[in-house]
């Protein structure tokens, strides 16, 4: 039986009864945004929407409400019956705990400031450049962070995203972006990264792929920041050449 994704709303079939989210991403997604409480100064963006599904870039993401008060329960009939009449629960409260990792992404993404820099850039794109490479760049990214996740993976499948790394940088599309692009750099070694990884690779064992804390850090903030403006979509999904 299918269910919908609280978070992207696609409706997915669970692998395990108790599955909430589509992905390993959406669920990753949704608890950045429960936890992390940011702030972005762009108030000058009332009333942008990208699309019918998608609402403009979140101006404040803030915690959940944690004060829970219970109700006094009312003793039942046959505790009356036994003369038990059961104390009313007193009011409780759930605390808060600082996660470290939330803590360096919520500093990262607060320094770099894309989501407020990548609105321009949405507004002026024209010839769409931004929308094509952006779309891809997440789907990569996302790739990338899955496959850093697994305890091994085989060298072809990372072959496959170099290549789309690749593809994607020999395209028009690319080359049509700004200058203000903030992800350029980020692309071109990462595939330099990864043609390094792949050519030095036993052809014959499956590859522990794993990413530098830093540069996972870079991926789920880039991925969290292009949310804003690109819908999730599958590796097979998209097309690399333009």
């Amino acid at each position: 039986m299918s269910r919908i994704c609280p978070y992207c709303k696609d409706p997915f079939i669970p692998k395990r009864i108790d599955a909430v989210y589509c992905s390993q991403s959406c669920r990753q997604m949704a608890y950045m945004e429960r936890k992390i409480n940011l702030s972005v100064n762009i108030d000058s963006l009332d009333g942008f929407k990208i699309s019918e599904n998608q609402s403009k870039p979140s101006t404040k993401l803030i915690y959940p409400s944690t004060d829970i008060s219970l109700e006094n329960k009312k003793p039942s009939i046959d505790a009356l019956q036994q003369n038990i009449i059961e104390q009313p629960k007193t009011e409780e409260k759930y605390q808060r705990y600082e996660s470290s990792f939330i803590n360096e992404l919520v500093e990262l993404t607060n320094e770099r400031n894309n989501v407020v820099k990548l609105y321009t850039l949405f507004i002026e794109d024209n010839s769409g450049a931004f929308q094509w490479v952006s779309s891809r760049f997440k789907c990569l990214a996302e790739c990338l962070l899955t496959f850093s996740e697994m305890k091994t993976i085989e060298i072809d499948d990372l072959k496959e995203i170099c290549n789309a790394f690749t593809m994607l940088i020999q395209s028009k599309s690319f080359k049509n972006l700004p200058q203000a692009y903030p992800y350029t750099h980020d692309i071109l070694n990462l595939r330099e990264s990864l043609k390094n990884i792949c050519k030095n690779a036993d052809e014959n064992e499956p590859l522990k792929f794993r990413l530098q804390t830093q540069n996972k850090n870079k991926l789920i903030a880039t991925r969290w920041e292009l949310s804003h403006y690109v819908h999730k979509k599958t590796f097979s999904q998209l097309n690399f050449k333009d």
